[in-house]
């Protein structure tokens, strides 16, 4: 889920775990919980392991683009400790 704070974006990070493409497969959502990407293949190895050992991961939305009919969505990833 994405909440916007003080000109960012910082949306929830969830692994999906039936994905016949990617057994690694994060899923990026918004406020209402909708899926609006994916982490991509080549970066998510070691956020699913992290996730898989329970930890509490997000993301912040840096950057957004339309290309053509798709809109580039840019995040930083980051490692929620309490």
């Amino acid at each position: 889920m994405c909440v916007r704070t003080t000109g960012n974006f910082i949306c929830g990070l969830a692994r999906q775990w039936i994905c016949y493409h990617d057994s690694q497969a994060i899923v990026i959502k918004n406020t209402d919980g909708v899926k609006i990407g994916y982490v991509p293949r080549a970066d998510n190895l070691i956020f699913s392991r992290l996730m898989d050992a329970g930890k509490l991961l997000f993301g912040r939305i840096s950057y957004k683009e339309m290309m053509g009919k798709w809109l580039k969505i840019d995040i930083k990833i980051y490692l929620h400790e309490s």
